[in-house]
């Protein structure tokens, strides 16, 4: 793709269409490696993204992707850094099970280092202290032990928080 391009479109799963800079996408290491390779970036200069990425989703990706990019070649002064942590913190403030396990998936699928981390993170941090019925509430996550089973894990693991 030409370096004179200043911004592609991207498509995602249900049909939502999102322009963002070069510079932001380039964040991405498969969208970088698309745009180097022009790999399935059309006429139109748009890029399908294939991996269950919705609007909802990639609309706070670009968010997050066109925030970190203006210091991503150069990397940013400390008040810079500061203000870009500050800001991530403010980011990452969004409902668990409505979108922020969707963008611990885009960040994954995408390959965007700084966004996966810092979504794992705040996954890590919401799991903190949590019992593993809350978590299980949470990640939707049946519980299929039977109850001599269970059990046995409360026997072999005190240390972990068993409802």
């Amino acid at each position: 793709m030409s370096s004179s391009v200043e911004a592609i479109t991207l498509v995602c799963s249900d049909g939502g269409e999102f322009k963002i800079t070069v510079r932001a996408a380039k964040l991405s290491s498969l969208l970088n490696r698309l745009l180097a390779e022009d790999v399935c970036v059309s006429d139109d200069r748009k890029i399908e993204i294939t991996g269950g990425v919705d609007s909802k989703t990639l609309v706070k990706v670009i968010e997050y992707c066109e925030k970190h990019a203006p210091t991503a070649d150069s990397g940013a002064s400390d008040s810079d850094a500061e203000e870009l942590k500050k800001w991530d913190i403010e980011f990452m403030k969004m409902d668990v099970e409505d979108i922020l396990f969707h963008i611990v998936m885009a960040a994954n699928y995408l390959n965007i280092k700084g966004l996966s981390d810092l979504a794992c993170q705040t996954v890590a941090d919401l799991m903190k202290g949590m019992t593993v019925s809350q978590m299980r509430k949470i990640f939707h996550i049946e519980n299929d032990f039977s109850s001599e089973e269970q059990e046995e894990l409360r026997r072999q693991h005190p240390e972990c928080f068993f409802d």
